[in-house]
């Protein structure tokens, strides 16, 4: 069975949803994306999309947008990386520390979605739940690629780090 949340990237993403979010429905929309029914996920600047199977003969479309950063919470990212050498090296490295969190937190700037309104979600299931289910399984979805490249959390919020720096995908 798939896990989620297994770096500190993803398990910082997935507590950030679960402090948001209903247990019992993302419960429900981890078991969605164990069993194969979330796919087709596509990460763009500010949004994730997926298609997922319930229990229409068609898969439900979930969209969820981030809000992108300002321009001049972009200029503070650079600058707290350019500012702290060794963070500055990991992240050439194609390696994201989790100090950056706490570095930006500091300057009031959070990767991590604390609201809701950080970001617009919808499927095209008619349950009204907030997330359904569906919405949920692309949480898990997310988070297992944010495990495999954690600057997925900067690039959806508008911030290409490799625009900036010359990192070393790996």
């Amino acid at each position: 069975m798939p896990r989620y949340g297994v770096t500190q990237w993803g398990e910082a993403f997935i507590d950030a949803m679960e402090n948001l979010a209903d247990g019992g429905r993302l419960a429900r929309g981890k078991t969605y994306a164990n069993t194969g029914r979330a796919k087709d996920i596509k990460i763009n600047k500010f949004s994730v999309s997926a298609k997922v199977q319930g229990s229409s003969k068609r898969p439900y479309n979930v969209v969820i947008k981030f809000l992108p950063f300002k321009k001049v919470d972009i200029e503070k990212i650079v600058q707290v990386i350019q500012d702290n050498p060794l963070v500055l090296a990991q992240i050439l490295n194609g390696k994201l520390p989790k100090e950056v969190l706490t570095l930006l937190k500091e300057k009031n700037i959070s990767l991590l979605p604390s609201s809701w309104e950080e970001m617009s979600r919808s499927c095209s299931c008619p349950d009204w739940g907030d997330p359904c289910k569906h919405m949920a399984s692309v949480y898990y979805l997310l988070t297992s690629n944010i495990d495999k490249n954690p600057f997925v959390l900067f690039e959806l919020r508008g911030v290409d780090l490799t625009e900036y720096f010359s990192i070393v995908k790996y």
